[in-house]
């Protein structure tokens, strides 16, 4: 067995990196682009569309049980960093948690064409909500 240690150069390397200002969250997600890019024949598009949001519900459900399984037993262990990774599995985990309410609302929907102008005005009073509160 190999066992690592960081370099006095590393450590500075790394103490520089953590203390930078992040670059923000790079998203890649195929069902928000399947979502941007669908043409809007209706008959043609929704049942393809409640495939890909089913997919995606049940993605993010099953990604959600491992991070809770990890965050579990990782709770109680005293090794070094525990909080950190803690914290960050947290994260994931509350982006997990949007996702499939997401994905159950628009399940839930039974017209989405029809109800285009209440989702976009729900969500435009929503964002403006959040802007209001910075």
């Amino acid at each position: 067995r190999s066992v690592y240690q960081i370099t006095d150069e590393g450590r500075q390397a790394l103490t520089e990196w953590l203390s930078g200002a992040a670059n923000g969250m790079l998203y890649q997600d195929e069902t928000l682009l399947k979502l941007c890019f669908s043409p809007p024949e209706e008959d043609i598009i929704e049942p393809a569309l409640k495939r890909v949001i089913e997919q995606s519900l049940d993605e993010a459900r099953a990604m959600l049980a491992v991070y809770e399984q990890v965050l579990d037993t990782n709770i109680d262990a005293p090794a070094p960093g525990v909080p950190m990774r803690c914290m960050a599995i947290s994260y994931i985990r509350h982006i997990l948690e949007a996702r499939i309410k997401w994905a159950e609302a628009m399940l839930e929907s039974k017209d989405w064409q029809a109800q285009e102008s209440t989702i976009y005005r729900r969500e435009q009073r929503h964002l403006t909500s959040l802007l209001e509160k910075q």
